[in-house]
């Protein structure tokens, strides 16, 4: 390594180590140089900096304030760079057109969205100008189709709120399952705020219709909205781990009790900071009638008994172990359970021929689960609705069921078909052609008839029903044959 090199190398490092915090002076006026300590009293530090439950007007218009400069000129940057293709789009391909779309305009927000709310509208009118630049104005078929993978009979086109979902399920990936990341500890102390309950990585365990996002901020409830775009269950496990005891009582699955629907009782328990399942099972029923001011120790003995019955035969036996429940401390970090995740469609079921398919969004690992994918799955729920009955071609009712292209969508693309003559198959698939019965809705002195015969001019007469056309295509195969 020569002088130079070598000088730079070392005024790096210290300047890096000039940020570090080496120690700490305690309250008590000691000094301390553990970084486990140093990092508890950074955590209560902040923990009572955010426990402050008012928020006065000046710092609202001070956020707002912020959030204007941090999105500003967002949308006229994306104007910009789709603006500089605009003449290059008559010869773009579909394929081209999502390459730009994806790589070179709407990549230049990740950087933002990733850790930053947009305001509202943003990406609404973002998404629009993307749509617009694919279709150059005129559209063919609804934008979803488009979100949708080439091989399931879409473009792969990017949609931004599907994106936005993607990454704040990657975030809630990575709280449950990295260990000695220095941000979950923060990011745990956030969650406690939401809903009085003291729960952090157990939000991700409660039913949807049981979570309370007030208190939370604007970052993290977007995760756990991101989070509903999945169904969860817990995978089987042989050997029970000691999470089972920081279960949550309220909201949760794998844990039913007719006592605990009692509205006064869940206040009672919520008070005392009763609100895991060790803490029912760790204290006594004297000391917990005691806690929650409550004479009658039979009901309580009764919620006990429920939440108990109502665990799986393995689990029962583990948590009522003495021995295992006394090993339970409230303020140590225990690994998160795995859980299988699948797309949340409620009862909604795929037809045949239908163009949107979960044959390949099965259950997973969410721990596992990569970053491509978690879009996949945002994107099909995100815009379900949107695709709900669409059949994945436009021949479906011509030529009946069963005639869709399943699997073979990529094949449209594939070498040597070039990919201007994969575009104009892909629309002919779907439907999406200018015969003159869809001219005449924007020219009605042309007709809808074909301009050979007396009937309509339909995309199945063009390309099955016309005699004449279809003798013109057999000669034209005879002379290149």
């Amino acid at each position: 390594m020569d002088a130079p090199t070598s000088f730079f190398f070392n005024l790096e490092r210290s300047v890096s180590r000039a940020k570090q915090m080496l120690c700490l002076r305690l309250p008590d006026g000691t000094m301390t140089a553990d970084q486990g300590e140093m990092r508890r009293h950074a955590v209560d530090f902040y923990g009572t900096l955010y426990r402050a439950e008012d928020c006065s007007r000046e710092d609202e218009l001070l956020q707002e304030t912020f959030e204007k400069k941090n999105w500003e000129g967002a949308v006229e940057q994306v104007c910009t760079r789709l603006s500089k293709w605009k003449w290059l789009l008559p010869q773009l391909s579909y394929r081209g057109r999502v390459l730009i779309a994806n790589n070179l305009v709407a990549s230049t927000l990740w950087h933002r969205l990733t850790v930053l709310p947009s305001p509202a509208g943003l990406i609404e009118r973002v998404q629009k100008l993307i749509v617009d630049f694919f279709w150059s104005g005129q559209h063919w078929l609804r934008s979803a189709v488009l979100y949708l993978p080439v091989q399931e009979g879409g473009q792969g086109l990017v949609d931004i709120a599907s994106r936005v979902t993607a990454f704040r399920l990657q975030a809630a990936q990575r709280l449950l399952y990295s260990l000695g990341v220095p941000w979950t500890d923060m990011a745990c102390l956030l969650l406690r705020k939401a809903g009085r309950l003291g729960y952090d990585k157990h939000l991700f365990l409660l039913q949807p219709q049981s979570m309370d996002l007030t208190g939370l901020t604007p970052f993290y409830q977007s995760v756990l909205k991101a989070w509903q775009v999945l169904s969860f269950k817990h995978k089987a496990v042989t050997i029970p781990g000691m999470w089972i005891f920081e279960e949550p009582l309220f909201g949760n699955s794998i844990i039913t009790s007719r006592v605990l629907s009692s509205t006064s009782l869940r206040s009672r328990l919520r008070d005392a900071g009763v609100v895991k399942l060790g803490h029912l099972l760790k204290t006594s029923v004297p000391n917990l009638s005691d806690r929650l001011n409550m004479r009658s120790s039979r009901l309580l003995l009764q919620l006990v008994r429920e939440v108990c019955a109502s665990l799986p035969e393995a689990l029962r036996v583990f948590v009522l172990d003495p021995s295992v429940s006394e090993l339970w401390d409230d303020e140590c970090e225990y690994v998160f359970p795995s859980l299988a995740v699948c797309p949340a469609v409620g009862q909604w079921q795929p037809e045949e021929d239908d163009l949107l398919s979960l044959k390949s969004s099965v259950s997973v690992d969410f721990e596992g689960v990569g970053r491509k994918d978690l879009y996949i799955l945002a994107v099909k729920v995100r815009n379900l609705r949107s695709l709900e009955g669409l059949k994945a071609s436009g021949w479906t009712s011509f030529f009946g069921a069963g005639s869709s292209p399943g699997g073979c969508w990529r094949s449209l693309y594939k070498p040597p078909v070039d990919k201007r003559t994969g575009d104009l198959q892909w629309r002919i698939v779907h439907g999406a052609v200018a015969t003159n019965r869809y001219l005449v809705h924007l020219d009605p002195s042309t007709g809808d008839g074909c301009p050979f015969c007396s009937q309509s001019e339909t995309i199945y007469h063009l390309f099955v029903q016309n005699f004449v056309l279809s003798s013109v295509r057999g000669n034209c195969l005879i002379l290149n044959f």
